[in-house]
């Protein structure tokens, strides 16, 4: 980690009340352990991103404003959710049918329709949400530890295995000119 990234790690964990500290310290470690490194956002630099440089993909958000979760991750690789993750889902759900979003691929050209959440929206029908942003936790406890960094490995090794497919192509190309 640069000095920069471990300013901004320090940071964000310092603000961070302290009965959640510990707990988000050891998901920011791991997180780290995976090459996502931490840079501080926001106009107070009140949240901070963990980011892979390289594949140019973020994986997990800490928020310090009391009026968010702390936690926000990608987690669509993982094959089943775990009540943590459900209540994560549910959450995001409760605020798009507030802002009567619809819950389906936006086509926004980030992926291939396919990296998202499949879900059951509160009227029994089939739903997807994007994947492209982050997830939210509304609740997160040292019970949901292993959860979260089980969820974080799997996404990252799927976001790998992309990488790979795609610089694969990407030096055939340049090869070839």
């Amino acid at each position: 980690m640069t000095d920069k990234q471990r300013h901004a790690f320090d940071t964000i964990i310092s603000l961070i009340s302290e009965d959640s500290r510990e707990n988000i310290r050891e998901v920011a470690e791991y997180t780290v352990s995976l090459s996502y490194m931490p840079t501080l956002r926001g106009v107070r630099k009140d949240y901070c991103d963990f980011t892979n440089s390289k594949m140019k993909r973020t994986i997990l958000k800490i928020q310090t404003n009391p009026r968010f979760p702390f936690l926000e991750l990608k987690f669509f690789a993982i094959p089943t959710y775990t009540a943590c993750f459900q209540r994560a889902i549910e959450y995001r759900l409760s605020t798009w049918n507030r802002l009567k979003y619809e819950t389906r691929c936006f086509s926004c050209g980030k992926c291939d329709g396919k990296e998202g959440y499949t879900v059951t929206t509160p009227d029994g029908k089939e739903g997807f949400l994007c994947g492209f942003g982050l997830l939210p936790l509304p609740s997160f406890s040292i019970d949901d530890i292993a959860n979260v960094k089980e969820a974080l490995r799997i996404q990252d090794e799927f976001f790998k295995e992309k990488a790979s497919k795609n610089i694969g192509r990407a030096d055939a190309y340049a090869d070839n000119n």
